[in-house]
C-alpha cells in the first residue's frame, strides 16, 4: 500500500472511507493522529446561473491520543475508530484483515485486490500541523486526558454544475454548509451532512470532554447560518446584518476546538463578504461596517469612533517631539501646584 505523505495532494481511492493520518513524533507522549473524510452537498446560492451546484469538501481533524484511548475506542465511537497508533500498526490491522477476508472468499492475492478499496494512509512531520499550545492543550494534559482534540478545518474542494456536473468557478464558501442545514429557513435538519457537522457528539462521546451544552452548539451554528443564509438569497448587506456580524465576533468563545471550529464559518463569511467589497472591517477593534473605498477604521455612525483615536495618534506620533516636552512641563506644574496646597499626588 503506498503511504502518502503531502497533506495539500490527497488521493482518495474511495470517497467513503477516511484518510488516516499518522505523524513520525509524539508531542508530549501522546500519538499525533488525524483524519480526512470526503464528502459532498448541495450549494443554493443567488450568484450561480442554476441557483445551485454540488460542493465537494474536506474535513480534516487532528487529535492527540494515548494508549489508553486507542485500547478503549470500538466500533461503536461516534466518530472515530481504532485503527492503530502508528502508521505500522495501520498496516497490520489492514493486512490481517485482507488475509482473514480472503481465505474466507477464497480470494487470491488478497492484498492487491481488497488494499486497492483502501484509501493509502498518510505519514507526516509534527511541523506539518500547527500544534497551538494553549491553556486547553496544557490543562488536557495536565489532567492526562486520552485524548485530546486540536483542530477541525473544512475546505471546499471544487463545485460542480448541477446539470452537466463540470467543474465551475465559485469562492471558497464553507459556510453554505452551515446555511443550508442550521438556518430557521432550511428544511434539512435530518441531513447526513448535518450530522456529519454535529462535532459536539464526537467531543463528547470519542473525546470525552463535557464542555458547553448541545443546545448551546446548535445555536452558535444556526445564528451564524441565519446570517449565511440571508446573504447567499439575497446579495445585500442589511443593518442587521452587520449588527448580527459583530454580535457574533463580540462574543465568539476561541479558546476550545468545538467553539473554534463553530466560529471558522464565521470567519470564512466575513472573509468573503470583505473580499466582495460588501463590508469594510475596522484594523483597531475589529468591528465592521458597510463598505466604503478607502474607510481602515469604524467612525462615530459604526457606534465606536476608532477612527478618531487612529488620527490622534498619528498626530502625536508626527508632533511626538513637540507635545511631549509641553505635557512634561504641564505635570511639573501640577505636582508642584499639589504640593503647594499640600495635596499628595
Amino acid at each position: 500500500m503506498r503511504i502518502q505523505t503531502d497533506l495539500n495532494k490527497l488521493v482518495f481511492r474511495n470517497d467513503q472511507e477516511v484518510i488516516e493520518v499518522f505523524c513520525k513524533q509524539k508531542y508530549k507522549n501522546y500519538y499525533v493522529r488525524g483524519q480526512i473524510h470526503k464528502f459532498s452537498d448541495n450549494i443554493y446560492d443567488k450568484e450561480l446561473e442554476e441557483g445551485c451546484a454540488y460542493g465537494y469538501y474536506l474535513v480534516k481533524i487532528f487529535f492527540l491520543a494515548n494508549n489508553d484511548f486507542f485500547s478503549s475506542t470500538t466500533d461503536e465511537s461516534w466518530y472515530i475508530k481504532s485503527e492503530g497508533k502508528t502508521i505500522n500498526e495501520y498496516l497490520k490491522i489492514k493486512r490481517d484483515y485482507a488475509i482473514k477476508i480472503a481465505k474466507k472468499l477464497e480470494i487470491k492475492n488478497p492484498l492487491s485486490k481488497i488494499f486497492s478499496s483502501y484509501n493509502s494512509p498518510m505519514l507526516i512531520d509534527i511541523k506539518d500541523i500547527d500544534i497551538q499550545d494553549d491553556s486547553f492543550l496544557k490543562d488536557s494534559i495536565i489532567n492526562k486526558k486520552d485524548a485530546i482534540p486540536l483542530s477541525i478545518d473544512f475546505e471546499l474542494l471544487n463545485v460542480k454544475s448541477s446539470q452537466n456536473k463540470k467543474i465551475i468557478s465559485y469562492p471558497n464558501r464553507i459556510y453554505n454548509l452551515v446555511a443550508y442545514h442550521y438556518a430557521d429557513d432550511n428544511d434539512h435538519y435530518e441531513s447526513e451532512v448535518r450530522a456529519e457537522l454535529n462535532f459536539y457528539d464526537l467531543f463528547y462521546y470519542d473525546f470525552d470532554y463535557e464542555y458547553g451544552h448541545p443546545k448551546e452548539f446548535i445555536s452558535i451554528l444556526t445564528y451564524i447560518g441565519n446570517v449565511a443564509s440571508d446573504w447567499l438569497k439575497n446579495k445585500n448587506v442589511s443593518e442587521d446584518m452587520i449588527s448580527a456580524l459583530n454580535d457574533l465576533s463580540k462574543n465568539a468563545i476561541r479558546n476550545h476546538p468545538l467553539y473554534d471550529f463553530c466560529y471558522k464559518f464565521l470567519d470564512n463569511l466575513i472573509t468573503d463578504l470583505k473580499d466582495n467589497k460588501k463590508i469594510g472591517q475596522c484594523e483597531s477593534c475589529g468591528k465592521v461596517f458597510k463598505y466604503v473605498k478607502g474607510k481602515k477604521y469604524c467612525s462615530k455612525d459604526d457606534g465606536t469612533n476608532c477612527g478618531k483615536k487612529m488620527r490622534n495618534k498619528r498626530f502625536y506620533q508626527k508632533h511626538r517631539d513637540e507635545i511631549l516636552p509641553k505635557a512634561r512641563k504641564s505635570t511639573k506644574d501640577y505636582r508642584d501646584y499639589y504640593k503647594k496646597i499640600g495635596v499628595k499626588k
